[in-house]
């Protein structure tokens, strides 16, 4: 018999809302699964701190999905873990996107790296290339996720604005911002 670990996932905006209506691909050792959406119905607010939020929980009720992964029997066995469906739009967010830190994700999703040992123990980190091609890995407050309902491997989805709000004013892909453009957000240099 095959021995597998469940593996929490949340996701919230680019600060602290967590959003419902997320899923997510998972492939790596004979697994290619689309998860069940994330929880919830409207946006909840997590925790304090600052924005990204790094630390999630899925003993809060919105934002979080799970996966089965299988144990390996000896050594590491290695998965990926990206979006497959962003959120739905909410408020002055009309949707979301696939990375964190700007409208325009030319350099791709956030992704996470998910490591099972053979003892069942899990170790995650996902990594945001963020408009202008600089990238982070979270989390950045500790070294890795280990994707426990209390310790959810966390991913961060950028809401789409009207246009209303300009990451550099050429009115293009990295101009529909919802908030304050941060330092990031311009995806072609102009």
């Amino acid at each position: 018999m095959v021995r597998t670990a469940t593996v929490w996932i949340q996701v919230t905006d680019s600060c602290k809302q967590a959003l419902s209506g997320a899923t997510f691909r998972v492939t790596g050792p004979a697994t290619n699964v689309t998860t069940a959406a994330t929880t919830g119905t409207t946006p909840k607010t997590l925790g304090a701190g600052t924005c990204p939020i790094q630390q999630g929980t899925c003993n809060f009720s919105t934002g979080c999905t799970t996966v089965s992964l299988n144990v390996p029997g000896s050594g590491i066995a290695i998965y990926k873990i990206t979006p497959a469906k962003t959120a739905p739009g909410h408020g002055s967010n009309l949707r979301f996107t696939i990375c964190n830190g700007g409208s325009d994700c030319r350099h791709g999703p956030e992704t996470a790296t998910v490591r099972v040992s053979s003892s069942g123990a899990v170790s995650a980190t996902v990594l945001n290339p963020y408009p202008d091609g600089t990238t982070v890995t979270w989390p950045t407050n500790k070294h890795a996720y280990n994707g426990s309902k209390t310790d959810p491997i966390m991913f961060h989805e950028f809401g789409i604005g009207n246009g209303s709000i300009q990451c550099d004013g050429d009115h293009d892909a990295d101009d529909y911002l919802t908030g304050t453009p941060g330092s990031h957000c311009n995806s072609d240099g102009d």
